[in-house]
Formats: C-alpha cells, sequence, structure tokens
C-alpha cells in the first residue's frame, strides 16, 4: 500500500507549517499610549510644535492664546514627569505691537536644562530668531538673539543641544516681496548664551535656500537639513543636508530631490549612535493630486547613501514624515501623518518604528473621533525606548471646532 500522500496535502501541510512558524517567529506589538494629555484654550486654534525626553520629563512647546479673548497668540512650554503630572509651565508674548512671538522648537541636555526656540515679533517689520535657557526647575537662564540683516518673515527655525551646556540652532532668513530672497543660517550657542559661530547657508547661482532643522551627532558635528529651489518657471524644491564640523568648518553637503525630480520636503533629522544622519520627509509621487509620499534616508558619517524607504497609503492622500528620533538600542521611530487632499479634516496621526537596516517593526495610527485632523509634529524618545509624540487634533465642542494639544506618552513596546 502506498503511503505517498497526494499534492493537495503536502501543498495544504506546507501552508499549515509555514503559518505555525511565521506564529512562532514574530513577536505581536501592541502599541497604545501610558497616557496622554491635551490643552486647548478659549476655542482658539492652538499647536504644539515640538517635544522632548530625557527619562524623567516630557518638555513639549507650542502655542497658546494668551489673555483671554481680547488676547494675543504666545508660546507656551509645559513640563511633565513621567506619569503624566504636569510639574511646571512658561508662557509669553509681545505685547503693545501687532506680531506674536511663536513656538519653533525645543531641546533638553543631559543637565535637564530646556532651550526653546522662538520668533519673536520686534516691530511691524522685523522678526528675530531667539532662543531660551532654562533651567530644569523653570529658572531663566540666558537669552539669544539673532536678528537678520534684512527684514524678515516668520520661517523654519530649530534647536538642539551641543552636549556641552550650549545649543545649535537653524533657520531661515526670507526677504523682499513674495519672498523673493531666502537663505539659511547654523548658528553655535555656547554655555554662557553668546554665540560661538554662524555659518550661511545659501544655495546655488540664482536659487532660494533655507534651512530649518538640525541635530548634532556623538562626536559633536551638526547635521543641518534644508532645501533649495531653482529659479524658473515649473521648478521644485529639493533636500539639502549639510554636515558642519563642531568648530563651524563645512564638512559635506548632500541633495535629494525626489522620485522624477518632482518635489521634496524636508522635515526632520537626527544622527544615531554611529553619527549617521537619518532625514524625513515627503516626496510627490507624480501629479500634486497624487499626493505625497512619506521618505526616510539614511547617510554614514561620511555622507555616503545607505538606503531609503518610503509609505505612500494611496492616490489622492498625503503622507507626510514629520519627525524622527532614536531610541538607546538604535531603533528608529518616525512621526508624521496620512491625510486625503480633497478633505484635510481626517487628517491622522502615524508613528512607524523602523530597525537600523530600515524594516519596519509597527506602526501606530490615531484618528481621533469623528472628522477631526490629527498631525504629528514631534516625537522624541529615551533610552530606555520609551518615546513621546506631540501634535494637534481638531476637536469640536458646541458646534465649533478648535484646534488643541495632543501629547502622548509611551512606554517601550
Amino acid at each position: 500500500m502506498s503511503t505517498e500522500w497526494p499534492p493537495s496535502r503536502k501543498v495544504a501541510l506546507a501552508v499549515l507549517f509555514l503559518m505555525i512558524g511565521v506564529i512562532l517567529t514574530t513577536r505581536a506589538v501592541l502599541v497604545r499610549p501610558t497616557w496622554v494629555r491635551t490643552y486647548e484654550s478659549e476655542d482658539k486654534d492652538l499647536w504644539c510644535w515640538a517635544v522632548a525626553l530625557d527619562g524623567q520629563r516630557v518638555v513639549a512647546f507650542g502655542s497658546d492664546w494668551i489673555g483671554g479673548l481680547d488676547g494675543k497668540l504666545g508660546w507656551l512650554l509645559r513640563v511633565y514627569d513621567q506619569k503624566g503630572t504636569l510639574l511646571w509651565s512658561r508662557t509669553h508674548t509681545r505685547w503693545g505691537i501687532a506680531g506674536d512671538a511663536r513656538a519653533a522648537g525645543v531641546a533638553l541636555d543631559s543637565d535637564g536644562c530646556i532651550y526653546c526656540a522662538t520668533h519673536e515679533q520686534v516691530d511691524d517689520s522685523v522678526v528675530e530668531f531667539r532662543v531660551t535657557k532654562f533651567g530644569a526647575d523653570g529658572e531663566e537662564m540666558w537669552q539669544w538673539h539673532h536678528v537678520p540683516p534684512l527684514p524678515t518673515e516668520e520661517s523654519d527655525f530649530s534647536v538642539a543641544s551641543d552636549g556641552h551646556g550650549g545649543c545649535v540652532v537653524a533657520g531661515t532668513e526670507r526677504w523682499g516681496k513674495d519672498e523673493r530672497a531666502t537663505r539659511g543660517f547654523v548658528a553655535r550657542v555656547n554655555p554662557s548664551g553668546g554665540t560661538k559661530w554662524l555659518r550661511s547657508i545659501t544655495g546655488r547661482a540664482g536659487e532660494l535656500a533655507g534651512c530649518g532643522y538640525v541635530s548634532v551627532d556623538g562626536g559633536g558635528d551638526v547635521l543641518a537639513l534644508g532645501y533649495g529651489v531653482p529659479r524658473g518657471v515649473g521648478t521644485h524644491s529639493y533636500w539639502r543636508l549639510d554636515k558642519i564640523g563642531g568648530d563651524g568648518l563645512p564638512h559635506w553637503s548632500r541633495t535629494y530631490a525626489g522620485i522624477g525630480r518632482l518635489a521634496a520636503v524636508e522635515a526632520g533629522v537626527a544622527a544615531d549612535s554611529a553619527n549617521c544622519a537619518l532625514v524625513v520627509g515627503a516626496e510627490c509621487v507624480g501629479e500634486r493630486s497624487q499626493g505625497l509620499a512619506w521618505v526616510i534616508r539614511k547617510y554614514d558619517s561620511s555622507g555616503v547613501f545607505l538606503w531609503q524607504r518610503t509609505y505612500h497609503s494611496g492616490i489622492g492622500n498625503d503622507d507626510v514624515a514629520w519627525s524622527v528620533a532614536l531610541d538607546g538600542a538604535g531603533s528608529i521611530l518616525v512621526g508624521g501623518y496620512v491625510n486625503r487632499i480633497a478633505d484635510r479634516r481626517k487628517a491622522a496621526w502615524q508613528v512607524v518604528r523602523y530597525d537600523a537596516q530600515g524594516s519596519q517593526s509597527w506602526r501606530y495610527s490615531y484618528k481621533g473621533s469623528g472628522k477631526v485632523a490629527c498631525e504629528v509634529r514631534g516625537i522624541a524618545a529615551d533610552k530606555a525606548g520609551n518615546f513621546v509624540v506631540a501634535g494637534t487634533e481638531r476637536v469640536v465642542s458646541d458646534g465649533r471646532a478648535h484646534q488643541r494639544w495632543r501629547i502622548a506618552y509611551f512606554k517601550r513596546p
């Protein structure tokens, strides 16, 4: 009697064994926040622009409406412990002039000091860039100012700790009718609040240029992410990543123009333990109506391109990677959002963890309740792998819609 099994049974058993193998070798990951905090004020639209985390505290930085219904927009700094208890807060605006004080970026150092990057309206035509350093208990230590040589509109600006009691900042100066002239700058601020060096980031002949995102690697070198836009009809923006030594001298520069050189939008930069650069943003997948794809690119410490990962949820959708962070195990955490171009009320948070080689570990989404817009603006992680995500969500109260802060803290999954 033959013991040979028919082909159909062989196939069925092969599929069964494969499924068992997948189940045994795949670790299910449940990603959900340990706690969530929101902040809203007077039915006004508020934004949480940046977040930082040091293993003990969560620092969130964004906008607030100060002074009641007759007040004006200012910035707000809120500091929580790991359980979500508010420890202290600071706020500021510019009274007596038409302009505002606006939050841009935030950073923490190893001593628990906090660096807040803001745009401050000096008068009706001048915006200055400012960094305020606070001690761990909230006392103001110093302020650094950069007033561009020409009247400048509000633009990109960010800050990173330099690991030695000072910080590094990057921003974009815009001036002229319809922003006909732009250039980036990167500055290192010493521990006493003085300028150690300042470098301009300019485009190729005739190009617009800007710089708005900054990180400092383990060797003290600066990674500055910005953009370039060639002059002329039908031209599109490209990413520009500059590595600058701790002494202010340039090391190398890399650019990326997106698929088919259609357009690329830069949004965040970070350095890993090997001093590799991780850059995130978005690129057009075709005609603008087809949407944007989420992009993450990795370069080694010498600027050699290593790999790229993209994600696009479908034609007509914008998928934007807005912020990037690394935990103590070398995992890469990217935060952003996805929305339908035709209906931004349905934007949803997206958080993805990749390993060092770019393989996806898990994906977390938050859509809010009902037709609301939820967008991630900042992400940060600590050495233990805990992370925090901050951004906005649109809510409806008494028939009126407004935008509020949303901060979500996660223990390592």
